[in-house]
């Protein structure tokens, strides 16, 4: 079994692309990749960012090819016009604001719901408006 740094250094080279060439991409530092390759860090509050820029999926950086989750890439990318990318981005806004820990597959779950939710409205909520709604939606389930 590999670990989630070999698959990102796997999936960085199957593109042919530079440590740095996946942090510019991924929004992240060049160190950040080097360490991840290297396992030398646990986590990162970026899976999904991450994920985008290798074409992937989070859960197959997180757990390898366990249920085929690589195939599940393009679940809800196709047609979606960015909208669920401008959710995760929203979440990983929400997650900086809040410090709250949430792994992968929180985050993915979270996105669907928030996604599955709006996806029909006329009019789609901007990716502040959306960290709002969850920044609320916190506040009242801690209370």
């Amino acid at each position: 079994m590999t670990t989630r740094g070999q698959r990102i250094k796997q999936r960085r080279k199957e593109l042919g692309l530079t440590q740095g060439d996946l942090a510019d991409l991924a929004k992240v530092s060049q160190q950040l990749v080097s360490k991840l390759e290297n396992d030398l860090i646990d986590a990162t509050r970026a899976p999904f960012s991450l994920a985008r820029a290798l074409d992937t999926s989070a859960e197959w950086l997180e757990y390898g090819d366990i249920m085929g989750a690589r195939e599940d890439t393009t679940v809800y990318h196709a047609g979606d016009d960015g909208l669920f990318d401008e959710i995760l981005d929203a979440i990983d806004v929400f997650i900086a604001k809040t410090g709250k820990k949430m792994t992968a597959k929180q985050i993915y779950n979270q996105a669907k719901s928030v996604y599955n939710e709006i996806k029909n409205d006329e009019e789609k909520p901007s990716k502040d408006t959306l960290v709002r709604m969850m920044l609320y939606a916190e506040k009242m389930s801690n209370r």
